[in-house]
């Protein structure tokens, strides 16, 4: 699959609070700041090492959506 790595990063931004994203980051082991905008500038400026690692995060964006925070109400 061809996904840009910026769709994915904005992808998983928008569906993971930042204490969940970081911990992604860094069970894949990309570089991370403090919070999402200092994260993906980071991953800007070193796009090599987050394109390695598209298909990790697209398995956690993946992970995500099926098991992550749920807002259920009855």
């Amino acid at each position: 699959m061809d996904v840009p790595v910026s769709d994915v990063l904005q992808s998983l931004r928008e569906r993971a609070p930042w204490p969940v994203g970081r911990r992604i980051f860094a069970d894949i082991g990309i570089a991370r700041g403090k919070g999402w905008n200092n994260t993906l500038k980071k991953v800007s400026e070193n796009p090599k090492t987050s394109e390695e690692k598209i298909d990790e995060l697209i398995d956690a964006l993946k992970s995500h959506q099926l098991c992550g925070e749920k807002l259920v109400s009855f």
